[in-house]
């Protein structure tokens, strides 16, 4: 079912937030998007260029594209769903969120610049970051994973985060906001299992192998979402202005 609305400001302010002690914000789903959304509307209104990075997790549930959630059939999947759905505003498929799944969000303000730009910035990122640890992952699409698309951040063939963009035009410039969901602890084969059977619900013939994604904890034994987001943080080089 629908991750349940809530006051804006209740979707806000995390469970944990960050900036008490906390590296890694955790919300009650939908707050993660619905946080995600509104630092994005305001930081397009910023007079200067500059960067911002966010890392967050919320409790688990499919977050979906403006596109299924418009199928007649998504009340009915909505309701069958053994996760609760929540929307989002950018493209794409379905994806999974939930405590070990770790979500970079990184905004950037520019004089000019395109979606292939936010793509660009956040695979980078996180590539970078990875490397810390001694990977090398890769980016392009992988047809038997959901939400595929040309920036997948894969690790030995296998999808370990998906990204998305959205950029809006503002009164000085271009506000772009790129989000990868990295894939660190906790498997993946549930949330894989609830992609897939949302998704028939919705009329769409889809079927995932169970091994087309991959955790951070497949390969590092011991990590969590604060030792990946550290290793991120570290890899990030701010905007500034002159």
């Amino acid at each position: 079912m629908t991750a349940a609305s809530l006051p804006i400001e209740a979707l806000l302010r995390p469970h944990r937030p960050a900036d008490q002690g906390h590296f890694v914000a955790s919300f009650r789903a939908p707050g993660g998007i619905a946080f995600e959304e509104e630092r994005h509307e305001a930081f397009r209104d910023k007079s200067q260029a500059g960067s911002e990075l966010y890392f967050w997790t919320q409790s688990r549930c499919l977050v979906t594209s403006p596109a299924l959630a418009r199928r007649p059939e998504f009340a009915s999947a909505d309701e069958r769903s053994s996760w609760p759905v929540v929307v989002r505003r950018s493209g794409g498929g379905t994806v999974f969120h939930g405590p070990g799944v770790l979500c970079v969000t990184l905004f950037e303000r520019l004089p000019a610049a395109n979606i292939e730009r936010a793509y660009a910035g956040i695979c980078s990122l996180i590539a970078n970051g990875l490397q810390g640890f001694g990977l090398e992952p890769e980016v392009g699409p992988l047809r038997s994973a959901p939400c595929d698309g040309r920036f997948n951040i894969l690790l030995g063939g296998r999808k370990l985060a998906g990204t998305a963009a959205r950029i809006i035009p503002g009164r000085n410039g271009i506000s772009l906001m790129a989000h990868a969901s990295l894939l660190v602890e906790g498997g993946c084969r549930a949330g894989v299992e609830a992609i897939a059977g949302f998704e028939n619900a919705l009329g769409l013939d889809t079927s995932y192998p169970p091994d087309c994604m991959i955790t951070l904890a497949d390969h590092i034994g011991g990590i969590d979402v604060a030792s990946a987001a550290e290793a991120i943080r570290k890899a990030y080089r701010p905007i500034t202005t002159s």
